[in-house]
């Protein structure tokens, strides 16, 4: 930038910014409590996390979907829902994580908040009945072990490993189940952090 009385040089830097996002995909495996496993069983399904960095704090939406058979016939909501039923318990997490950083690029990451499970029947038009079961919930806790793979000076790839516990009361739809579930995931994950636009007068 030049005028008639100064000569001033400005350096344009492109950095990082503190602002990213993580998306994962992973497989993940339930156990319930005795008394729900009973009916639900424990089981396997896919797991998928978005989440937003702000520097080592992270804001995230955890989606757990899967189908299954339940094991018994249960009464909820004065309704019978039989074996034949094709049961999706579709689980939400909602939570607060904040990464460690160690040696190596590997982050510890511990986690709390809030998990959901909603239950719908996929089959109702063959059993020829609409199922109003209710949503049920309860406090979260998890742990994250990452190892992040540099592809680029603000971007990643990781392995992930994590262990979850849920505090989430399945007698309330029928007092025969049990409280809580626990569950382990394994996966890959991409984060990446914005670029912001620095100008320094050099």
């Amino acid at each position: 930038i030049v005028d008639s009385v100064y000569q001033i040089r400005i350096l344009n830097c492109i950095s990082s910014s503190p602002v990213g996002l993580r998306i994962a995909l992973g497989y993940s495996r339930y156990y319930y409590n005795k008394r729900t496993s009973a009916w639900l069983r424990n089981h396997g399904g896919p797991d998928f996390t978005i989440s937003l960095a702000i520097e080592n704090l992270n804001f995230g939406v955890r989606f757990k979907p899967w189908t299954t058979n339940p094991q018994k016939t249960l009464e909820i909501n004065g309704e019978i829902l039989p074996i034949t039923a094709k049961l999706n318990p579709i689980k939400f997490d909602y939570f607060v994580s904040y990464n460690f950083n160690i040696q190596n690029d590997i982050t510890l990451e511990p986690a709390l908040g809030y998990s959901t499970s909603s239950f719908i029947v996929l089959n109702e038009d063959v059993l020829g009945h609409k199922y109003n079961i209710p949503k049920v919930g309860g406090l979260m806790t998890s742990f994250t072990v990452n190892k992040y793979i540099r592809f680029k000076y603000n971007e990643f790839f990781a392995i992930f490993g994590n262990i979850e516990y849920a505090f989430v009361d399945y007698s309330r739809l029928n007092p025969d189940l049990g409280k809580g579930y626990f569950n382990w995931t394994i996966g890959l994950a991409f984060k990446g952090y914005f670029k912001q636009q620095i100008l320094k007068r050099i």
